[in-house]
């Protein structure tokens, strides 16, 4: 109630009216009972008619989702890198930002590696593990890696897909805050072989970074990639 009285006071000092955001927390399992959607409606509709909020949302946490979030707080990466040669895509809806691009190996092993040269943790949200470099298809991106032409690689590849909860940029200086690579596992572990050769390090990376906290638009970029990758395997086997 104190905290009710706090907001309503301070209103007429906004530049805007504030947003209302409603959780119910339980370590149960939301079931999504129609019970209780009638009593959040009328919840909702109550706060509308007081017209102090520009815009209210409720969002049920159960024990599922509080542990997701609780992996989230283990598992913040943030790395910084420079995005020189991309172009920004048009505004989507869910999407904050997203842009497509090459990133060369100097600047896409940032990354990769944390401070101690270890591997990130940033592949939990992709279709598969790494396969190994004799698994076919990694050995044929490693030949093509040390082969006489390696740029080739540029064209070759279908490249590295990024979801980031969060951008900012100073520039072409990009930090992105909690994000994994959902499309490029296997690419980027074969890079990840080669980022120490001098005669790779401008090698180009065609990268599509997408800057979103919508778990819905998160989900269709995985179903979309195993749909994507199923194709790949049937055509592979054919």
């Amino acid at each position: 109630m104190r905290f009710k009285q706090i907001t309503y006071s301070n209103k007429p000092g906004t530049l805007e009216n504030p947003q209302c955001s409603l959780y119910y927390v339980t370590t149960g399992t939301w079931g999504n009972d129609q019970n209780n959607l009638a009593v959040i409606e009328t919840a909702k509709a109550d706060l509308v008619q007081t017209n102090l909020f520009s815009q209210i949302s409720f969002s049920p946490m159960d024990a599922n989702a509080i542990a997701k979030y609780y992996r989230d707080t283990k598992n913040s990466t943030s790395s910084t890198f420079t995005f020189n040669e991309k172009v920004t895509l048009p505004e989507l809806p869910q999407i904050s930002e997203a842009y497509y691009g090459l990133v060369p190996l100097s600047e896409f092993k940032k990354l990769l590696f944390d401070d101690k040269g270890n591997l990130l943790n940033i592949f939990d949200d992709n279709v598969r593990d790494f396969q190994g470099l004799n698994n076919p298809i990694n050995k044929t991106i490693e030949t093509t890696l040390i082969g006489d032409i390696p740029e080739l690689f540029t064209v070759l590849n279908n490249g590295v897909t990024i979801v980031a909860n969060d951008l900012k940029a100073s520039g072409n200086k990009f930090t992105l805050i909690d994000y994994q690579i959902v499309n490029g596992c296997q690419t980027s572990n074969v890079l990840s072989q080669h980022t120490s050769k001098l005669e790779l390090q401008d090698l180009r990376i065609p990268v599509r970074l997408i800057v979103t906290n919508n778990d819905e638009v998160k989900a269709e970029l995985l179903l979309q990639r195993i749909a994507k990758q199923q194709l790949s395997v049937n055509n592979f086997k054919q």
